[in-house]
């Protein structure tokens, strides 16, 4: 049933929006591992449950965290008009609160290793992607 309701979000929400299917879901899907990990829906997680998902992201970016809050905002509010139960506690993540969730060493960093590049490619749904930043890495560029 899970995956059900994901899927009907994923359709929905894309459909009125300007984002991909794959973008959500690379997003559920991450937040579908840390839901394993706890033995718990994304519905039910408390802010602190929340921020400390954020902070595990590693991201670079606030306005990356305001995008994933707003979609699974929008997540849990779908989910909770399905099956009248959960609590959105992303409704009450602000601004300021996203900022403690920032990678500041990540952040301040130039250069990535190989190894970063390859768990940034495993998050990747497009092959496509990942062969872009392969080239990338490797100094593959076109004619002038």
């Amino acid at each position: 049933m899970k995956g059900d309701i994901r899927g009907e979000f994923i359709r929905e929400y894309s459909r009125s929006r300007i984002i991909s299917d794959t973008s959500l879901n690379s997003l559920l899907n991450r937040v579908g591992k840390i839901e394993k990990e706890k033995d718990k829906n994304v519905i039910n997680f408390s802010e602190s449950e929340i921020l400390e998902m954020y902070k595990g992201f590693n991201l670079t970016s606030v306005n990356t965290l305001q995008n994933y809050n707003n979609y699974l905002k929008a997540y849990c509010a779908f989910v909770m008009y399905k099956t009248n139960e959960g609590d959105n506690n992303f409704v009450n993540i602000n601004k300021d609160m996203l900022k403690t969730c920032i990678n500041e060493d990540m952040r301040k960093n130039k250069y990535i290793s190989y190894e970063q590049l390859q768990e940034i490619e495993a998050e990747l749904l497009n092959f496509t992607d990942a062969a872009i930043l392969e080239c990338l890495w490797y100094g593959i560029s076109g004619k002038e």
